[in-house]
């Protein structure tokens, strides 16, 4: 399914699923999510 708009990004981090994501902060790219949101929100 094709994403809409044209602020968008896809991020795949390596090596973690959806559910890594909630108990693994470590593989979380915070600072690539903050910029992304600073530039199109």
């Amino acid at each position: 399914k094709k994403l809409k708009g044209k602020n968008k990004e896809l991020l795949i981090i390596k090596d973690a699923n959806h559910v890594d994501l909630y108990d693994n902060a470590e593989k979380i790219p915070f600072d690539k999510i903050a910029t992304f949101f600073k530039e199109n929100l």
